[in-house]
């Protein structure tokens, strides 16, 4: 686990969720404060037969 500040004290963040927001800018997503996860899946087929 990392170690982070908030304010004066620090707080533990899994490494998973760090990896999740590293790097995030919030002027880049219309001020949201933290990215939104989406535990969803995408999946390309040729046809509507083989899906």
């Amino acid at each position: 686990m990392a170690t982070r500040k908030r304010g004066s004290t620090p707080y533990r963040v899994r490494r998973s969720t760090a990896v999740l927001t590293a790097g995030f800018d919030p002027r880049l997503s219309v001020g949201s404060a933290r990215p939104a996860v989406f535990r969803s899946s995408t999946y390309v087929f040729s046809s509507p037969e083989t899906a």
